[in-house]
């Protein structure tokens, strides 16, 4: 098990633990999407097309950017809604 080393600790503890880990989490993707979109931004320069159907080929760049960010978005997300209940009430209608 990964929380061998956390799980003598008080469950808030862990709580406050494994959000700030998500909110890490959410840095690497929004790293790896900035990355990606710069990566995007090369390879639409260069005006490479496919050998066949001669699309683009930065066009298969925008899934990945796009997944990325919205996964660097959900754990943001979940990470603040962790550290912070009160502020942000995630799946919950007020």
């Amino acid at each position: 098990m990964v929380d061998v080393f956390t799980n003598w600790l008080p469950g808030a503890a862990n709580r406050t633990i494994d959000a700030i880990w998500t909110l890490v989490f959410g840095l690497a993707w929004g790293l790896l999407c900035w990355r990606l979109f710069q990566g995007m931004v090369e390879v639409r320069g260069y005006g490479d097309r496919t050998m066949l159907l001669s699309a683009p080929i930065w066009w298969v760049y925008i899934p990945a950017v796009l997944g990325t960010g919205l996964s660097a978005v959900v754990a943001a997300l979940q990470g603040l809604a962790a550290l912070f209940p009160s502020t942000f009430r995630i799946g919950t209608s007020s």
